[in-house]
């Protein structure tokens, strides 16, 4: 649809104005000899879809040879009406400008013989369909649309008469396409070799059905070309350019809803065809409802935001065309709920007295379109005349199912006609009024946030209220299948590396999805409603509590506020409960510790914390309760490095966060020693992503910790930092876009062992920090943007007496469980 709409704002500025009415209305010309083929290619898509429903090969044989050589003699009848009566028509009288009356008899002439190759490649194209090998058909028009686009370059490029060229490269562009696709069937259906037969009664059945057709195909024309022509006698080229932009609009947007339909058509027949009348009345319901949804998600941005996107895109619309683009997609609306109706009728095969009335319906756009620009002079007035024409055939075509299908009309209106209606309703009383309040002078902006809440808010009323439980099954569905015939078509344009591309993206954007939606609902950083969460937060607060009581030269009342948050949780029933895990019973005695503290100081701190809450922190302990807990450990140089030589459960209980440095620097051969250690750590598929960075600039240090906020009042003797990272460079697919984490993670507690045995004080400084705090590290030092920082280790000799804190660990039976 953009290159479509692109192509047209390009052709339009290089055309002119004038010129593109002229096409519009010239081209528009052959288009009312389409009456014939439009008859026929109706009857051809029914029988074709038809024979395949039934799987008769060779009946299927005999009707594709019979519909294209009823296809060749109406394109040659067409090509000879054209040549002689259009000519008259168009040099006779169709206003046009003086100067360009012989480059549109040229446009004129490309135009027939465009028009021919159309006809011809109609029975292929009902034979793609009907197989339901939309890949291909997809392939085919993607194709068309880049040649056009390529056109409206080439115009740019070239000086010559830019309407005859432009019509000469579409003849060329239909000639290229219509070859591709006859080739493509002849080389897989054996149904398109050509071989004459003539059965009487198979070429009856088929001029019989497509007589009625022609009828309804009469009028199709007379409303879409008749009216252009009125409207040329009523007001020049200059309104024809702007009918022809609504046009193509209406066509772009009703691209979607057509490829839906030309999806399901075949199965409602096929369906017909093979007797399972319910489920052909079932689909009729679901893709009347869901054409309708498609339709209004993509065209309600468009009706609202109508002055901003014609500006956009044509710079200088010609007048009129945002009132005709808005008066159309209403009516398109209206009229794509007919569309199935309409395939149910063909289905059937009785459709004398509906292709009757509703034709006659159809027709009576042109002469009230004619009366009504008679009296009111409004070229707008048109399109109101096709909008009720519209809603009368719709409830027409309801009473004609109702008699050939036994179709029930309440149900319809009630599960399809109602819930439009109550979506339709809903989402513009909410838009109206969100749009009263809106006041951004940024039109773009405006644009962005209209669009927006136009389809969120069109998406979630159709899920609410629009859509059964049942519908929503059905379109996941038709998304699934939908994607992967998208895959087939992109493959086949581009390569295997595109479709690859476009899977991983979309499984990333799913992934990051949810994970967004699991870290919403299950962090604790939104809401606190469960015991892992509280706890969490216990330990939080309490582990804080426990860094200040590492300080020598404390102050009193210090973490106050964590003092205060401990108070809420653990008189938290949840809390209280579950007191005898480790980590709760901790904080309870830690806060005793804290409030014996300030008694032997003789500190009053009773405005946050008084005997009450200590007394009752003592009672939930009761016998766990411990008059010489201490939360921090005392250790001398010799005695923290005293396991370094002995088994490994001795040294991995001994290692442990040291904050207290002496300033002095380690030697780097030591450093190296314990990092060419490190690398024994095990990594995925021994890609061995880590790498570590040492920073001795002392200024540098200290902004870097002030940015990770975790190391406060322990900076003064820290003049070197490790940091640790992992590069996404070294990861294939998206299932591991957290791998290089666990990586990471990995070789981080190998380090710190490898730091600790050869005698290197450290503490891990968690980095878990937002892409803000990182581009403001990345200012400082220069780390590669595909390197994500799992950890900061300040890292110096240890004091001679240092304190650590006690960080209690869990006990085995919390953390194990066989299953």
């Amino acid at each position: 649809m953009g290159i479509i709409l692109y192509t047209s704002r390009v052709i339009l500025h290089t055309l002119g104005v004038k010129d593109y009415g002229v096409y519009s209305i010239v081209g528009g010309v052959i288009t009312l000899f389409s009456f014939f083929n439009s008859a026929m290619t109706s009857a051809t898509q029914r029988f074709l879809s038809f024979d395949i429903g039934r799987n008769d090969a060779e009946q299927l044989k005999k009707t594709f040879n019979a519909t294209l050589n009823i296809h060749l003699l109406i394109g040659v009848l067409i090509l000879l009406l054209a040549e002689t009566l259009g000519v008259w028509f168009i040099n006779n009288k169709i206003n046009l400008p003086l100067e360009r009356v012989i480059s549109a008899n040229w446009v004129y002439h490309f135009s027939v013989f465009t028009f021919f190759i159309g006809i011809i490649q109609v029975p292929y194209d009902a034979l793609l369909v009907g197989r339901e090998k939309m890949q291909i058909y997809a392939i085919m028009s993607f194709m068309e649309v880049v040649l056009k686009l390529i056109i409206a370059y080439l115009l740019v490029l070239f000086s010559y008469d830019k309407l005859i060229l432009y019509s000469g490269l579409l003849f060329f562009v239909a000639f290229i396409t219509s070859i591709i696709h006859i080739s493509y069937c002849k080389k897989k259906y054996l149904e398109t070799k050509y071989e004459f037969y003539f059965e009487k009664d198979l070429y009856e059945k088929l001029i019989t059905y497509s007589g009625w057709s022609l009828f309804g195909s009469i009028a199709a024309v007379a409303r879409g070309q008749g009216i252009n022509i009125i409207l040329n006698l009523f007001f020049g080229t200059a309104v024809n350019a702007a009918y022809g932009i609504t046009l193509q609009v209406q066509s772009a947007v009703g691209q979607f809803v057509s490829n839906f339909q030309l999806a399901v058509n075949p199965q409602i027949i096929k369906n017909y065809a093979q007797g399972n009348i319910e489920q052909s009345k079932r689909l009729i319901f679901q893709s009347a409802k869901f054409s309708y949804f498609l339709i209004f998600i993509i065209a309600l941005p468009v009706i609202y935001n109508i002055d901003y996107i014609l500006k956009m895109w044509l710079e200088n619309p010609p007048p009129y065309t945002s009132m005709f683009v808005v008066l159309s997609l209403v009516g398109l609306l209206i009229d794509c709920i007919s569309g199935p109706l309409m395939t149910g009728s063909q289905a059937a095969g009785n459709i004398k007295w509906y292709q009757i009335v509703i034709g006659s319906l159809v027709f009576l756009c042109l002469p009230m379109a004619y009366f009504f620009l008679k009296i009111f002079k409004q070229p707008a007035s048109v399109f109101y005349v096709i909008i009720c024409i519209n809603i009368v055939s719709l409830i027409f075509r309801l009473f004609f199912l109702k008699n050939v299908l036994n179709f029930n009309i309440s149900f319809f209106l009630k599960s399809v006609l109602f819930k439009i209606i109550r979506v339709t309703v809903l989402v513009n009383i909410s838009s109206i009024i969100f749009f009263h309040f809106l006041c951004n002078e940024n039109l773009l902006m405006l644009f962005i946030i209209k669009s927006g809440f136009l389809i969120s808010v069109s998406v979630l009323s159709i899920y609410a209220v629009g859509l059964e439980k049942q519908e929503v099954l059905i379109l996941l569905n038709i998304y699934i299948h939908t994607m992967k015939i998208l895959r087939k078509i992109i493959k086949q344009i581009f390569g295997i590396n595109i479709i690859l591309y476009i899977i991983n993206f979309k499984d990333l954007l799913l992934n990051f999805i949810i994970d967004c939606r699991l870290y919403y609902n299950h962090s604790n950083v939104f809401k606190i409603e469960n015991f892992n969460k509280k706890e969490a937060k216990v330990i939080l607060n309490y582990h804080s509590i426990e860094k200040g009581f590492l300080y020598k030269n404390r102050k009193a009342r210090f973490a106050q506020e964590r003092v205060k948050n401990l108070h809420i949780f653990l008189h938290d029933k949840m809390i209280i409960e579950k007191s005898s895990l480790t980590q709760i019973r901790v904080a309870y005695q830690i806060m005793c510790e804290y409030y014996e503290l300030h008694i032997k100081l003789q500190e009053n701190i009773l405005d946050y914390f008084n005997s009450n809450q200590y007394c009752f922190y003592k009672k939930i302990l009761l016998t766990n309760y411990n008059e010489s807990f201490s939360s921090t450990i005392s250790y001398n140089n010799d005695e923290f490095y005293r396991f370094n030589e002995n088994n490994f459960f001795d040294f991995s209980s001994s290692r442990r966060s040291v904050r207290d440095f002496t300033g002095e620097l380690i030697d780097l051969k030591v450093i190296e020693k314990a990092i060419s250690l490190a690398l024994t750590a095990p990594s995925v598929c021994n890609r061995q992503t880590s790498k570590v960075y040492l920073l001795e600039d002392q200024v540098k240090i200290d902004k870097v910790l002030t940015i990770q906020n975790g190391f406060t009042g322990h900076t003064k003797n820290v003049r070197q930092l490790l940091i640790v990272t992992a590069n996404r460079n070294y990861f294939f697919s998206v299932g591991e876009r957290n791998q290089f984490y666990i990586d990471g993670g990995i070789f981080l507690m190998n380090l710190l062992y490898s730091l600790h045995y050869y005698r290197i004080a450290h503490c891990p400084a968690n980095w878990g920090k937002t892409f803000k705090a990182e581009n403001k590290l990345f200012k400082i030092i220069k780390i590669q943007k595909s390197e994500k920082i799992i950890c900061m280790i300040p890292i110096g000799i240890a004091a001679a007496n240092f304190n650590v804190t006690l960080s209690q660990r869990r006990d085995f039976n919390e953390i194990f469980e066989r299953i």
